[in-house]
């Protein structure tokens, strides 16, 4: 998923005017590449609360840190 992201904000970029106008935005467009390519990280680790450890982007590893922290959520099934 990521890869796909990061084509696309690769694409636009290519356009000079859409780059120009949009700077911003593709910047968002980056950051959601990378956040995808760091969980995708965690998920597939062998022990993703270790992995949770080497995220890089600050902010994620610690909402990522505080979710393990939380009591699990009990959803009744009918």
């Amino acid at each position: 998923m990521s890869r796909d992201i990061e084509a696309l904000g690769a694409s636009l970029c290519a356009d000079a005017e859409i780059a120009a106008r949009h700077a911003h935005s593709l910047q968002d467009v980056d950051r959601i590449a990378q956040v995808a390519r760091q969980l995708a990280t965690v998920l597939d680790a062998e022990h993703p609360a270790d992995a949770v450890e080497h995220v890089g982007i600050d902010a994620l590893r610690h909402q990522l840190q505080e979710a393990a922290e939380m009591e699990p959520v009990r959803v009744a099934c009918q």
